[in-house]
């Protein structure tokens, strides 16, 4: 199989060539379009924090000013990629800036999930009514 693979990719490689492409360039162009090329790098990661993010607002271990930090958190590597993004492909540099912030993301989410601050599906809840205990009277012993 690598070997198809090499003689297919020597094969375009002088075709490129034979067209009037120095062979640098060719495999310049191959390289981008196989590697770094990744429109969707870290898209389905931030989709899965998005939903953790509404389901935690749901389930009410998030309060409101907390989602709307995350989801902030969000926007911006939202821009930052599309920022990336402009001259069609990822760098090494700028995926790894986005892999830190997503792992960021991650672990804010992770945090504030489970802060165990008042939220509000506390408020729900009726407080406990304190039992009052009431001790036995002692009983007199009689020694006889």
């Amino acid at each position: 199989m690598n070997f198809k693979k090499s003689i297919l990719m020597g094969l375009s490689l002088a075709m490129a060539a034979s067209v009037g492409l120095s062979s640098d360039d060719a495999q310049a162009r191959s390289l981008r379009s196989k590697q770094y090329v990744r429109s969707g790098y870290g898209t389905q990661r931030q989709a899965n924090q998005l939903v953790r993010i509404r389901s935690g607002l749901r389930g009410g271990s998030l309060t409101k000013r907390e989602s709307r930090a995350l989801y902030r958190e969000q926007r911006k590597i939202s821009r930052l990629r599309k920022k990336f993004m402009r001259d069609g492909y990822l760098s090494r540099f700028e995926r790894r800036r986005l892999s830190r912030l997503l792992k960021r993301a991650d672990r804010n989410i992770f945090k504030m999930t489970r802060n165990a601050h008042y939220h509000h599906r506390h408020r729900l809840r009726k407080p406990r009514r304190k039992r009052t205990v009431f001790k036995r009277a002692l009983r007199p012993v009689s020694i006889i």
